[in-house]
């Protein structure tokens, strides 16, 4: 047998793969409640196992990969929450991410099948997708994570904050986005303008969290072109904008969104961008090619695509948030302004 005079080394992407299974590992985590255990005292292997009702071998081993993984400190032979862990994966938390590591693992399923779906086509997108109530619940608690609290910080660093008044939040769900940014202002009010059948079943969560007689929700089919007001200071829309910024749609809908403004009124766009580097743009990449094994032709707008359409329909004075100057998940933030 002829073996061949290797060049390179494989050990790295021999790591890889199995890091690739720290997700799924997560996940089991958190489905035994190991990190609830471990929040209320620290634990050794075999007291732990008793309260979780596993195998006292396998479990040593799962503590190992999270204390390696950053998540558990140990002592003595006790585990600890460290701090990632107790912030992110305590179901008590309130940036608690399990339905986060849920959704995420059934994405990873479109990589399973990701052969088929890319020589025989895989099904259709559904643009409701998102408008189910365990949608609705996944995401926030994904902007319960730190989205919400970026984007509501940036709006607050404007210029204009303080003299706003009426915002106006496009697609956004049930308004977790809004909440945020009204959190930071006492004397705003929002309306959220999404689907039907999203606005239908928001007024229960605006109801339950306090917003009510500040956060109004409103049904609009924007793709038909449906009227969502004027008279904003602001305008606000996340993660809505990928497949309207490959065609005119784009700088249609930011005409739309400019009329409904006042005199100096403020848009602001946050949605993810290729325009990032080493890790974040391998995790960008990786999001962008499941994205369209799921049917959808794009997840990132390019700062020069905005900020020429943002110009081409008539804003002007640009502040730009990249994404390595604080915003989440590889976010870039554009605030664009109306003339006075």
């Amino acid at each position: 047998m002829n073996f061949p005079e290797l060049t390179v080394d494989f050990k790295d992407t021999c790591n890889m793969l199995f890091i690739a299974h720290m997700p799924q590992i997560l996940g089991t985590a958190v489905d035994l409640r190991l990190f609830d255990a471990l929040a209320a005292e620290p634990m050794g292997t075999e007291h732990l196992a008793r309260e979780l009702g596993t195998d006292s071998d396998m479990t040593l081993s799962l503590l190992e990969i999270l204390r390696e993984g950053g998540y558990l400190a140990e002592r003595a032979g006790d585990y600890s929450l460290n701090p990632v862990a107790r912030e992110f994966f305590v179901s008590s938390s309130p940036a608690f991410q399990g339905r986060v590591l849920t959704a995420m693992a059934n994405m990873s399923g479109l990589l399973g099948n990701a052969r088929e779906i890319m020589t025989q086509g895989g099904p259709a997108h559904d643009d409701k997708l998102w408008a189910n109530e365990e949608m609705m619940e996944t995401m926030l608690q994904g902007g319960r994570g730190g989205k919400i609290q970026s984007a509501a910080a940036f709006i607050a660093s404007l210029p204009e904050f303080s003299s706003m008044r009426r915002m106006c939040d496009i697609a956004g769900s049930f308004g977790y986005f809004s909440m945020g940014i009204l959190d930071r202002h006492p004397e705003m009010s929002a309306v959220v303008c999404d689907l039907p059948e999203v606005a239908e079943a928001a007024g229960s969560y605006i109801e339950k969290a306090g917003y009510e007689g500040r956060l109004e929700a409103r049904g609009v089919d924007l793709a038909s072109g449906g009227d969502f007001g004027e008279g904003y200071d602001l305008v606000f829309v996340s993660n809505y904008l990928y497949e309207w910024s490959l065609d005119h749609r784009l700088v249609d809908f930011l005409k739309r969104v400019r009329s409904a403004l006042t005199p100096g009124g403020v848009f602001v766009s946050r949605h993810m961008t290729l325009d990032v580097r080493g890790e974040d743009l391998k995790s960008q990449l990786i999001m962008e090619y499941m994205t369209r094994l799921g049917g959808y032709p794009t997840h990132a707008i390019s700062e020069a695509r905005l900020t020429e359409a943002l110009t081409e329909a008539g804003f002007c004075d640009f502040t730009v948030r990249k994404p390595e100057d604080g915003s989440y998940d590889n976010t870039l933030d554009i605030a664009a302004r109306v003339a006075p």
